[in-house]
């Protein structure tokens, strides 16, 4: 009788009828809360909560009325969570959820206390108005947050009583995916720490230089432009065995998306013009100029990543705040673009075994840095250690020699020339420029290269490494410390795009939906930068 009340079609029936049930009342309470007007944010929501309600009453009846599909559902899931990877994956991942949403409640009480502390001074009375406005709203939503963390709760006690036996099995809890649920966690922790500190103006962001934005003109776009990005994103995902058409969309999306910020930004296209300050179509031809660093970034990619996956570092690029909200001029413009190509010289090196690329790639960054600034120099230092990690036993001398030659010729031919001193610049060595990179390129993904550059070093060191990973590795090396002088971050951009999408390819999938994920709120926390 014992073993019969804890057969797993019972535990799965009454777990599907206790998500009803309590559904049902958290439903009641939400619908009870004393309104003025439902506002069609909370109309949205509440057409949501009721759907999922409705959808587990509706498996509940249909779990008691018909058993043949219970028992194949029962059948299923069972075969489905016998294998460990994916049993383990289900356990971490619940885990993961609920610790997020025991976190939030925490989370507003803290943001309280860090306002008269860590606020610029002229935003501490918007912030408080924003942060009462934010506890009303998580007051308003308990009851649909009480049903989700019961929800969470009860899957993994059903996980406990069903699968006892394989947890107890000695290696169940692999090392290895259980980093890779911390490195979620860590992730989405960063993004959502991103949000708070754009939301509530906190200490970071007071000496982050602002983005050469006006008052947001126009947020009602955003829906549209989420919308369709959205749309597209899963369309590249899907089509990944056709690159060359994917890239083409990316390169036009990236320069529409850029232009779409600029128009919520300014309210048209004519205040954007003026705003340049480049003549009618000026920010067009910036924002075209932008995009089309994807173009040599999608061949670098190729040739590390595979043909499938050439086009993730690019959604990542789209979507970041440096790319969406850079000043609007046009050295700013080209030097990630140019960078993107510089790494492609190197690349060719790397892939060939090529003196003659790695001298090119020594001397277009120099030759850059008189376009676009000194942060194109940063190429030289990155080209170097890539190569040498590359080598692993030997040194590839020829190559290292080449890239220094070719950068010491070009300096030569520059002073002789134009007068021009291209090593010679003034940079400020300061940690709130690493901070100011890490919130341009957004902060799940400076996490995420962190990770890939870390992993990279331990396969390189069991002598394991692909060529990527040196790239990994010479990012985390050189770039904390190019990161923090000023100018330098933003011509690392085409590097942390290409290494972060190695992690989160690896993470949460190549065409799953943890990368869309990840760029829906690399896109949602770049509009958060204009709305508030």
């Amino acid at each position: 009788m014992f073993e019969l009340f804890f057969h797993p079609t019972i535990i799965y029936r009454s777990y599907l009828n206790l998500a009803a049930v309590e559904g049902l009342v958290a439903l009641a309470f939400w619908l009870g809360a004393p309104q003025t007007r439902m506002s069609d944010g909370r109309l949205a929501a509440s057409a949501l909560f009721a759907g999922a309600v409705i959808l587990c009453v509706g498996l509940a009846v249909r779990a008691w009325t018909r058993p043949v599909w219970m028992a194949e559902f029962n059948e299923s899931l069972e075969l489905w969570l016998s294998r460990r990877s994916h049993l383990l994956a289900a356990t971490l991942g619940l885990m993961l959820s609920g610790l997020l949403l025991l976190a939030l409640p925490w989370v507003l009480p803290a943001v309280a206390q860090a306002i008269p502390v860590r606020v610029a001074g002229g935003y501490q009375a918007l912030a408080a108005e924003r942060l009462a406005a934010a506890r009303a709203g998580l007051a308003n939503t308990l009851p649909l947050l009480v049903w989700l963390i019961l929800l969470v709760g009860q899957a993994l006690a059903v996980l406990g009583i069903n699968f006892a036996p394989m947890y107890r099995v000695r290696g169940f809890w692999q090392g290895q995916t259980v980093v890779r649920a911390g490195l979620v966690l860590l992730t989405l922790a960063a993004a959502a720490y991103h949000m708070l500190v754009v939301v509530f103006h906190l200490e970071p962001l007071a000496g982050f230089v602002s983005l050469g934005w006006g008052s947001l003109s126009r947020p009602d776009m955003f829906a549209w432009i989420f919308g369709l990005f959205m749309l597209a994103l899963v369309w590249i995902l899907r089509t990944a065995h056709r690159p060359g058409r994917n890239l083409l969309l990316l390169v036009v999306m990236g320069a529409a998306l850029r232009l779409a910020f600029g128009w919520m930004a300014f309210g048209s296209l004519e205040a954007l013009d003026a705003q340049v300050n480049a003549g009618r179509g000026g920010a067009l031809l910036m924002a075209a100029v932008g995009s089309l660093g994807l173009v040599p970034l999608f061949f670098v990619s190729r040739a590390l990543l595979g043909t499938n996956s050439a086009n993730l570092p690019g959604m990542l690029w789209v979507t970041a705040p440096a790319a969406l909200l850079g000043v609007w001029t046009l050295d700013e413009a080209l030097l990630p673009a140019l960078f993107a190509v510089g790494l492609f010289f190197t690349e060719r090196s790397l892939t060939r075994r090529s003196w003659g690329w790695a001298a090119v790639s020594g001397a277009f960054s120099v030759l850059a840095s008189a376009v676009c600034g000194a942060g194109m120099l940063a190429l030289v230092p990155l080209s170097l250690l890539w190569l040498a990690l590359d080598g692993r036993r030997s040194l590839p001398w020829a190559r290292l020699a080449g890239v220094t030659a070719g950068a010491l010729a070009a300096w030569v031919g520059l002073l002789l020339t134009t007068g021009f001193q291209a090593l010679a610049f003034t940079a400020s060595f300061e940690l709130g420029n690493l901070l100011a990179w890490g919130l341009a390129c957004g902060l799940g993904l400076a996490v995420l290269t962190a990770a890939s550059g870390v992993r990279a070093w331990v396969r390189w060191v069991s002598g394991r490494a692909q060529k990527v990973d040196g790239l990994g590795a010479s990012l985390l090396g050189v770039g904390l410390l190019l990161g923090a002088l000023s100018g330098f971050g933003t011509a690392l951009f085409p590097a942390v795009c290409l290494s972060a999408s190695r992690e989160t390819g690896g993470l949460l999938g190549r065409r799953g939906p943890g990368f869309g994920l990840l760029c829906a709120l690399q896109l949602l926390t770049s509009f958060l930068f204009l709305y508030f």
